[in-house]
């Protein structure tokens, strides 16, 4: 269902952003110089990149019907997604090896 994989997409984007969040108040950075818009640059490219997870969200539903295929998944994600956090990365995929 595409409601339950765009949720859990939301909630491991807010566990990344608070956790990048953490890390740039610790590092005492301060604010940036010159952040992107959202209006107008950065939500032009989210709405694209929603469109292009919803149309392989559904390619691969027939596939990921397969336990074997939601194996093949979890194991390559954790080898990809390397700097990713275990608790974002399988948030992420939540909805996907269900």
């Amino acid at each position: 269902m595409p409601a339950a994989f765009f949720a859990t997409q939301l909630e491991a984007a807010k566990l990344l952003q608070a956790d990048l969040f953490r890390q740039w108040k610790q590092s005492g950075q301060g604010k940036f110089a010159a952040a992107a818009d959202l209006k107008t640059v950065l939500r032009p490219k989210i709405d694209t990149v929603s469109r292009a997870l919803l149309a392989q969200w559904a390619r691969t539903q027939a596939l990921l019907a397969r336990s074997e295929a939601r194996q093949i998944l979890a194991n390559r994600s954790a080898e990809i997604l390397v700097s990713v956090q275990d608790q974002v990365r399988l948030r992420a995929l939540s909805s996907l090896l269900e």
